[in-house]
């Protein structure tokens, strides 16, 4: 695959594990959870095997097409959807 393509996908994989990390820790602290205080930080400032196992858990997870890349992907009408018979 060409480089641009990679990139993307490098980027993609990024902003949906900093998304899911910052949503997991806005839910954990609504119902009451402590995580651990080292990953109450930024994405970006996880310790490096947090960040890691994130990026490679999305990574696989799009592997295995439970996670759909692209604008409302899935959704009738966009363009990641295909329409079954």
């Amino acid at each position: 695959m060409g480089d641009d393509f990679d990139e993307a996908y490098s980027e993609n994989v990024h902003r949906i594990a900093a998304q899911f990390h910052e949503v997991y820790e806005a839910q954990a602290a609504a119902i009451g959870w402590s995580t651990q205080e080292t990953t109450r930080v930024a994405f970006d400032d996880l310790p490096l095997g947090n960040k890691l196992t994130m990026l490679a858990t999305v990574g696989s997870l799009i592997g295995r097409g439970v996670i759909a890349i692209g604008p409302r992907a899935g959704v009738s009408g966009s363009p990641n959807h295909k329409e079954t018979e």
